[in-house]
């Protein structure tokens, strides 16, 4: 399976990046397909985020980040090698809190990992769909 390059309409290139990254990591491990860095290939995801967001929900004493919610909104296509749609979420919204170390030899800027946690938690839901969308047929 072929994972596009992910368009990120309102964020920047890092994020689209990394959550290609998260896209392959759990292909590999949620899935029997072989991610490939290029095309053609039996199967392509395509993935759009829309809208991305992060908010801080809680600091700690020190005024330190200690929550954060992440937003996510994306579409999901995955096409086959004629072009056919196999699968499709086309409107996804995603949102969780996630916990920051409130340790301050621990604490760096974790907001990343955070962030990278968030992005390969849609990435599993996207890749257990795939699998049973594959099931099916």
């Amino acid at each position: 399976m072929y994972i596009a390059p992910v368009e990120v309409v309102s964020e920047s290139a890092p994020l689209a990046v990394r959550f290609r990254d998260a896209l392959r990591e759990q292909c590999l491990t949620k899935t029997n397909l072989v991610p490939v860095n290029r095309e053609p290939s039996d199967l392509m995801l395509i993935t759009k985020v829309v809208t991305y967001q992060e908010h801080v929900v809680a600091t700690d004493v020190d005024g330190r980040t200690s929550r954060m919610q992440f937003t996510v909104s994306a579409s999901f296509q995955l096409v086959n090698a004629e072009g056919e749609t196999v699968w499709q979420l086309p409107v996804y919204q995603f949102s969780e809190q996630y916990q920051l170390s409130s340790t301050s030899a621990v604490y760096r800027d974790e907001s990343k990992s955070v962030q990278d946690e968030a992005l390969t938690d849609v990435a599993d839901l996207v890749m257990t769909n795939i699998v049973l969308a594959l099931m099916e047929q």
